[in-house]
């Protein structure tokens, strides 16, 4: 399966990029979200995990773009904040889920496993 990564975060970026490619999936991380929009409209993503608070452009912005061009492209907002305001956006965007950092290992492990049976 093919991920796209999205944090501006270094750190967090980097530490979910390799939790991924040790579950055995192919991850592309980028920094910039519009780089990383850039690169989903050159080539397909099984799943894209976006963070939700950027200086470019937010996750539900990413998210839009990605479904704009791929509806049927999984997407999943990461972000540390958990008030009503943020869940109910986020609920609204139609993410495929909704992960808190910091990142459970287990929860990144079930949304990729929901995908790849999804999509077999």
């Amino acid at each position: 399966m093919k991920v796209l990564l999205i944090d501006d975060d270094s750190r967090c970026r980097e530490a979910l990029h390799t939790t991924i490619e040790r579950l055995g999936e192919f991850c592309v991380s980028f920094g910039s979200p519009r780089a990383a929009v850039g690169e989903f409209l050159r080539n397909p993503y099984d799943l894209v995990i976006t963070d939700l608070d950027m200086p470019e452009m937010d996750g539900i912005q990413v998210l839009r773009a990605v479904y704009s061009n791929r509806p049927g492209t999984r997407v999943v907002v990461v972000t540390g904040k958990d008030d009503e305001v943020t869940n109910q956006r986020i609920k609204r965007s139609g993410a495929y889920a909704r992960l808190h950092k910091p990142i459970n290992i287990l929860d990144i492990t079930r949304v990729i496993e929901r995908v790849k049976q999804e999509t077999d």
